[in-house]
């Protein structure tokens, strides 16, 4: 007590190295106990104890106190917002701490984003739906990467980045995956517009299969159905294109 009070910085320095020694031993338990003590009986700056707080957290979590470890884990970006931006400067344990936080909140988030996925069997709104979805959920996933982002914290900062280039990648990996439509649907309605192009020119309905039966006629229905079909795929392109042109400019950005 007498060292810490005369000399608060060794103090703080060579309390530090000795947690460290023991975290590198394996020995997690006197490790976690040391950081515990750092920020409960105030052994170092409040910057300083947020970094140690976050270190005990992840100890506690390998040791299997994962509910006790969440907790603390989510008091630290909050605490961390409140500092001072002196403080913030000085002691950059403290962002890196928050950063490690907000990104492990974003992979939960990530995690359940990549649960979301079409089925083959889907009807076209059940499927619209399911687009909306996806699109709804990565644009709450990608503002979460954008926190971590926003404390500069190197490694975090990089990770997110890169995350956020996997995110968009895979939206546009899921758009290309949607199945095309049923032909024998597009079928049904290429030859309902024929049947309408007839009636028009006032051929009797009772004619409409017999004349759409003929060769010539099938080769044309044949064409439409294809080229609906090509058209569905170009459009998908269209759609995944500029989600994959986001991803490698999120790539690039971890590059800088």
């Amino acid at each position: 007590k007498k060292f810490k009070r005369r000399s608060p910085k060794k103090f703080t320095a060579i309390y530090l190295r000795l947690a460290a020694f023991y975290k590198k031993q394996g020995n997690w338990r006197r490790y976690a106990k040391m950081m515990k003590e750092f920020d409960t009986k105030r052994l170092g700056p409040y910057p300083m104890r947020l970094h140690a707080r976050m270190e005990y957290a992840l100890m506690r979590r390998k040791m299997g106190a994962r509910r006790e470890a969440e907790r603390i884990f989510q008091r630290i970006p909050g605490a961390y917002d409140t500092l001072p931006k002196e403080k913030k400067i000085k002691y950059p344990q403290a962002g890196y701490a928050a950063a490690h936080v907000r990104f492990m909140d974003a992979e939960k988030l990530f995690r359940e984003y990549l649960k979301i996925r079409l089925d083959r069997r889907m009807g076209k709104k059940a499927m619209f739906k399911r687009l909306q979805a996806k699109k709804k959920v990565l644009l709450k996933v990608y503002h979460s990467y954008e926190k971590v982002v926003k404390y500069r914290q190197g490694e975090w900062s990089v990770a997110a980045l890169y995350r956020a280039g996997d995110l968009f990648l895979n939206y546009s990996k899921f758009l290309l995956s949607a199945p095309p439509p049923d032909r024998r649907e597009v079928r049904k309605e290429v030859v309902l517009v024929l049947r309408n192009v007839l009636s028009r020119r006032k051929v009797p309905r009772r004619l409409h299969m017999r004349i759409l039966r003929r060769p010539n006629f099938q080769q044309i229905i044949e064409r439409q159905v294809q080229t609906a079909i090509d058209n569905y795929k170009m459009k998908l392109q269209e759609l995944a294109q500029p989600e994959e042109d986001r991803a490698v400019h999120f790539y690039q950005r971890c590059l800088r």
